[in-house]
């Protein structure tokens, strides 16, 4: 069992930290476990703790719209953490996957670095809660649906697990065709 304690708990937002290995490839995509599902964690929103489940299929709807959900450093979420967004986001039997294409500059290069480096590994979700979307089930809140707000690189995580499992040299042909068809601003300037 883990225990997560949140240091910034916004209004019907959540973060929970996981660790695990994370991958990086031209080495500007990150690939990891965002979150891992069936893993009974401690929790503390800025009240008591309880434990807590996410369920497979919880994240069904951000999986939708991947390019909304940027990735962060340790849930700051001013433009200047922004480290990239994300290409795809895929429910698997073990939990949330994600790939994110590192923005170039300082701070994406930095994030990099650290990753590779073993530094800082573990990733983070922040997600909304929905209304019908959990249960207490013999003592333990089931998370059945969570709105994504945004998946955080972290050197603490709080699930084991939760971490980036590759980086890559770039992102495959059909993962450009699909943020391209998605974003109509990418493909714009992608044409130019």
């Amino acid at each position: 069992m883990t225990t997560i304690t949140l240091d910034d708990v916004r209004e019907g937002i959540i973060e929970r930290r996981y660790s695990g290995p994370v991958e990086v490839g031209d080495g500007r995509t990150i690939v990891g476990l965002c979150a891992p599902y069936d893993v009974v964690a401690t929790v503390e929103d800025g009240g008591p703790s309880y434990q807590e489940v996410i369920r497979a299929g919880a994240f069904r709807r951000s999986t939708r719209a991947p390019n909304r959900v940027l990735l962060n450093y340790e849930h700051r979420t001013d433009l200047g953490n922004v480290i990239g967004p994300a290409t795809e986001l895929v429910e698997r039997e073990n939990g949330l996957h994600g790939t994110f294409r590192v923005l170039p500059g300082a701070l994406g290069d930095h994030a990099l670095e650290i990753i590779r480096s073993g530094a800082c590994t573990g990733l983070s979700v922040s997600a909304a809660l929905h209304p019908q979307g959990s249960r207490i089930v013999d003592g333990v809140v089931e998370r059945r649906l969570l709105l994504l707000d945004h998946v955080a690189i972290t050197a603490s995580p709080s699930y084991d697990g939760a971490e980036v499992l590759a980086l890559r040299s770039g992102p495959r042909h059909d993962e450009i065709a699909r943020a391209l068809a998605r974003n109509d601003r990418l493909r714009a300037r992608w044409d130019r």
